[in-house]
């Protein structure tokens, strides 16, 4: 049993860097300690990548949740992209699906909270499994009503959760 990412992370953010299939890497990076356990005595090049997106879709044209609907279809294309190019650790941008809204204080955006585990970590799970990819997935997570974290979700290679790390 994994115990919940908030035991193994610092109290920061989550970090990474793009590592092209041009380069050997080490696996020094700090994404998270339980990730490359998975790959830490393999003697090969991993490839990992870094998805970061720009929102098409203006909040004031927009309902919120239909952004949210948009952003998800569109960084699930990004994944498969990864996938193909044969990416096997990625992650995604802080709140993926949707503007940054953080800085705010805006009740509207509570509407795109959601659990974890929730309708958009099962849709990334199922990906994840699909091509045997470990994933960092930041969301707008509600674990309890009136809660609110920014959480980045790490689903490993077989599509289970293996833990959280809110900020």
């Amino acid at each position: 049993q994994m115990p919940n990412a908030t035991e193994y992370l610092p109290d920061r953010s989550i970090s990474s860097h793009y590592l092209s299939s041009k380069n050997t890497v080490g696996m020094k990076c700090s994404i998270c300690p339980f990730i490359f356990r998975r790959y830490q005595n393999v003697a090969r090049n991993i490839r990992c990548g870094l998805i970061q997106s720009s929102c098409d879709w203006s909040p004031v044209e927009f309902d919120i949740t239909e952004i949210k609907r948009l952003m998800i279809a569109k960084h699930v294309d990004l994944v498969e992209q990864a996938a193909r190019d044969a990416v096997k650790i990625l992650c995604l941008q802080e709140i993926f699906y949707g503007p940054y809204f953080c800085c705010e204080e805006d009740a509207r955006w509570k509407v795109i909270a959601e659990p974890i585990p929730g309708p958009t970590t099962a849709i990334f799970q199922e990906i994840a499994q699909k091509y045997e990819m470990v994933m960092v997935l930041p969301i707008y997570e509600t674990p309890a009503p009136g809660e609110f974290y920014n959480t980045a979700s790490v689903i490993d290679a077989d599509g289970s959760l293996l833990g959280i790390y809110r900020k």
